[in-house]
């Protein structure tokens, strides 16, 4: 069975595609993945009804806004995690963003999501580099970067919250 949205990119392994609001289960799972608080931070997602308002203001929005976000992957039928680009303030060029829920985890599934999107959006919207942002001890994390090609330019400060800034070239 295919996912229920039109597919953006797909391989042997995974597909991925844009988020609906369908996935409301998906994100309140995802969001409220002890990782995902320790890492990314609570984004006070604890009902259904939340996490379809996190879809719409999220991902949705910046589809219209943007013309790229974040996106679901999966396996067969089934939701894994996120990835995408994010546009910050803060940055000169759009990060990478990614996670992937527990059980799914060490399967190679986020390294490969991650080359796939980044394949995808180098060629449709012509970037030649990307940061990603990760916390200090996401040492996971850092390893799908490395093993991406991305190197480690420095620790920002973003109000307060510290993380490693890496990039690479596309």
């Amino acid at each position: 069975m295919m996912p229920p949205e039109p597919l953006l990119i797909t391989n042997d392994v995974l597909w991925i595609r844009k988020f609906s609001l369908n996935d409301a289960a998906f994100v309140l799972a995802l969001v409220n993945d002890p990782d995902w608080l320790k890492n990314i931070g609570d984004r006070d997602v604890h009902d259904l009804s939340q996490a379809r308002k996190f879809i719409e203001n999220g991902p949705l929005s910046t589809y219209q806004e943007k013309g790229f976000g974040l996106y679901v992957f999966g396996t067969q039928n089934t939701p894994a995690g996120m990835v995408g680009l994010l546009q910050r303030d803060y940055l000169c060029k759009p990060d990478l963003g990614y996670a992937i829920l527990p059980e799914f985890r060490n399967k190679g599934l986020t390294y490969q999501a991650c080359a796939l999107l980044l394949d995808f959006e180098s060629r449709r919207m012509e970037i030649d580099s990307v940061y990603a942002m990760v916390s200090p001890d996401n040492h996971a994390s850092v390893g799908v970067l490395k093993k991406l090609g991305f190197i480690e330019k420095q620790m920002i400060d973003n109000d307060g919250t510290k993380s490693r800034l890496f990039e690479v070239r596309l």
